[in-house]
């Protein structure tokens, strides 16, 4: 009877393993956008619209997404959402997260672009997963760099 019980019990835990975020491949996470939110004078929110591409053949099932952006090697601001979303199996979604800028590093990152210098990027964070029995999270981290130039305003040197 006690080898019923733990055949039992290997098969519910052999059930529940599946697929685990150790199996998963990490999603690509890539910027599409950055919107004025809301204006402070010592902070601003801007809206990061995030295209999250899942090259896993499971779906995403999100509670949430944390998110750090970082420019040219330091970090600008950084966000967090807890509303749930998913991302079809090999497919993508674009989600909205806001993040929270220093003024001040916000208007020097502007400045350098306006001049020409243009910036890189680089996004880092954890897709929340809903995951597990008890209705536990698991973080699935994501990274991605990129580079924006802006052409040259005439008349400017």
């Amino acid at each position: 009877m006690r080898s019923f019980w733990s055949l039992l019990l290997l098969l519910v835990l052999t059930a529940c393993a599946g697929v685990t975020p150790e199996t998963l491949a990490p999603p690509e996470v890539r910027l599409v956008d950055l919107l004025p939110a809301r204006v402070g004078l010592l902070e601003q929110e801007l809206e990061a619209k995030l295209r999250i591409v899942n090259p896993n053949t499971v779906p995403l099932e999100a509670r949430g997404i944390r998110v750090t952006l970082e420019t040219e090697g330091s970090r600008l601001g950084q966000g967090v959402s807890d509303r749930g979303f998913t991302v079809p199996a090999l497919g993508e979604t674009v989600v909205a997260v806001p993040i929270y800028v220093s003024t001040a590093d916000l208007v020097e990152r502007i400045l350098g672009l306006a001049a020409g210098r243009g910036i890189t990027y680089r996004l880092t964070g954890d897709i929340l997963l809903a995951r597990g029995i008890a209705g536990g999270t698991t973080a699935l981290p994501f990274e991605s760099e990129a580079a924006l130039r802006l052409p040259r305003l005439p008349g400017t040197s």
